[in-house]
């Protein structure tokens, strides 16, 4: 569950930690790309996929970005 609430965060966005998430992207579109996702790899691939739509070749450093900034609010776990 833990796994599965960062990863919607990563989509979603955190405003405490000013993270901006994917625009266009809320909460009932973000469960629904991670619905039936069962690995830490499946999560990746499509959270990642959806980063490179919305931003194209930038997707991958705000990908990166993005999840660097969840991890220091997590504590790095």
């Amino acid at each position: 569950e833990a796994e599965r609430n960062f990863w919607l965060q990563m989509l979603t966005g955190d405003s405490a930690d000013n993270v901006k998430g994917v625009p266009g992207i809320g909460i009932v579109k973000a469960k629904k790309h991670l619905e039936d996702a069962q690995s830490t790899f499946s999560y990746v691939k499509r959270v990642y996929y959806l980063f490179r739509e919305k931003y194209g070749s930038d997707g991958l450093k705000r990908f990166r970005d993005t999840y660097k900034l969840l991890k220091i609010g997590d504590n790095g776990k």
